[in-house]
């Protein structure tokens, strides 16, 4: 059995039949809305629920995407757009749109895409994928004994399409998984299942065409920007030992990459590149840091208590500051949260300061014990100009982040690139 994983989009469409050609055997596809159709959709709420006006046209715009695909009409899926409509419109009065109705319209358009990949690609089945991916109520997350038990009840014979992206809650509401939620979707099929290989057609070839990756080495590679998958979806897999396979759905015959537990071999140095530019650096520094235990953990805590997510952290053994990034979305957040932490220290105790940076991370398996890589990275760094603002590396050997002002974030990429490889 194979697991395939794709986004609905023009150019997806126009691949089916050759995917259908390509999908014997036991088979399971998951399909998750583009973003022309998100769109759409997002105007069809905003035009019946916000503006309190007929959605209609919205609605016969949503009708011609689906048909502009090429399959031509489709009654099933014209009379769920129509039926959604008439959902919205039933809840005018309550006068809000809120997540959870949110989740449930764009659950039923990835329920409609479903339906329409399984009658161009004559599936055996199609399947509500919220069905499978149960939820806890009090949040949008997978219960993984509830998912395991209701994926070992479904049947997977032949070709089965399924939705994916959401979730049901057990008390039946309809929830986005968030970020990564159709590669979660996938994985978690997956990990139940154990197909010979999951495949995630994206629109880029593989994982920068690197051609086979080690497990961690894919998420750290994952986590930068443009990054086709979200690298946490992969867990259910990786713990599993399940092969992935990253793919160009505009060239299925291109090799893309393949990520497995063993990854590539090849000589020692650094497999690949990765880049932020949409962080910002905080350093809380001053004399009240000498020495004061504990004093990470109140401010990591209160990071972590306003919902803040830290993607870089440095300190240096003379305990006078304490560096980290965060996205810049969060900055606001982050300081907020410092000057809660800090309030009734005097000035010359605690400081805090921020500024837009950007991350360059070099990444492998192949760096561990490996004498120099540091040295390159940095030479390269120095002779292009750029300054080093901040460094760090894990204990694992496989990363060296580098924090460079924003502006150079393009420079640093440039100057590090020539050694990968």
């Amino acid at each position: 059995m194979i697991i395939k994983s794709l986004i609905l989009d023009r150019n997806a469409a126009a691949i089916l039949p050759e995917l259908k050609k390509r999908s014997e055997g036991n088979c399971a596809v998951i399909v998750t809305p583009g973003e022309e159709a998100r769109t759409i959709f997002s105007a069809m709420i905003d035009k019946q629920l916000v503006k309190k006006q007929d959605a209609t046209a919205e609605m016969n715009e949503a009708i011609a995407w689906f048909n502009s695909l090429g399959a031509g009409e489709n009654a099933e899926i014209n009379e769920g757009i129509d039926r959604l409509r008439h959902y919205l419109v039933e809840s005018m009065p309550f006068r809000f749109s809120g997540n959870s109705l949110q989740d449930y319209i764009f659950a039923e358009l990835s329920v409609l895409c479903a339906k329409f990949v399984a009658a161009v690609m004559g599936a055996d089945s199609c399947q509500d994928g919220r069905n499978l991916m149960i939820c806890d109520d009090s949040a949008s997350v997978v219960d993984a004994k509830a998912a395991a038990a209701a994926i070992q009840a479904s049947r997977f014979e032949g070709l089965t399409v399924l939705s994916g992206g959401y979730g049901r809650t057990l008390s039946g509401y309809s929830v986005s998984l968030g970020r990564g939620g159709a590669e979660l979707t996938a994985t978690t099929l997956a990990s139940v299942l154990h197909p010979e290989c999951i495949e995630f057609l994206t629109e880029q070839n593989g994982i920068q065409g690197i051609p086979e990756l080690e497990y961690n080495e894919a998420a750290t590679l994952l986590s930068g920007e443009d990054s086709p998958i979200f690298p946490l979806a992969l867990l259910p897999a990786t713990r599993e030992d399940i092969p992935i396979r990253v793919c160009n759905i505009n060239d299925l015959d291109a090799p893309g990459t393949m990520v497995t537990r063993k990854g590539g071999d090849g000589a020692p140095g650094i497999t690949g590149l990765t880049s932020d530019t949409k962080l910002e650096l905080i350093t809380v520094y001053g004399a009240g840091l000498l020495g004061s235990v504990g004093l990470s953990s109140t401010l990591f805590n209160a990071l972590a208590n306003a919902g803040v997510n830290v993607r870089f952290i440095s300190q240096a053994t003379a305990e006078f500051s304490i560096s980290f990034a965060v996205n810049s979305s969060d900055s606001a957040k982050a300081i907020e949260a410092i000057s809660g932490m800090v309030k009734g220290k005097t000035d010359a105790d605690v400081l805090y300061a921020s500024k837009a940076v950007a991350a360059v991370s070099v990444c492998g398996n192949r760096m561990r014990s490996v004498p120099g890589i540091s040295g390159k990275v940095f030479t390269a760094l120095g002779n292009a100009g750029v300054s080093i603002v901040a460094a760090s590396q894990g204990g694992e050997e496989l990363t060296i982040s580098v924090i460079v002002d924003a502006k150079d974030a393009e420079a640093a990429v440039a100057a590090i690139r020539p050694l990968v490889g």
